[in-house]
């Protein structure tokens, strides 16, 4: 929502002369996704960001594993 905003102000001209008033950011009409389609992209970045916590989860081990490793070389 505050991307929207900030695009439609720079589209309306906003600036520090000419400011954002609750009048004119009234004004302002946009469209957004379809609330299946919202719920959609919101399912997939919940899948996405679990991915990479699991992906940094081995990262981990796996440093760890190396260090084990090294150490019993050594």
């Amino acid at each position: 929502m505050a991307h929207v905003l900030e695009a439609e102000g720079r589209k309306m001209n906003f600036s520090r002369s000419y400011r954002a008033s609750i009048d004119r950011v009234e004004g302002i009409t946009f469209t957004v996704p379809a609330i299946d389609k919202q719920n959609e992209v919101a399912a997939k970045v919940k899948e996405l960001e679990q991915k990479i916590f699991d992906a940094e989860q081995r990262l981990a081990s796996i440093s760890g594993k190396k260090e084990a490793v090294i150490k019993k070389y050594l």
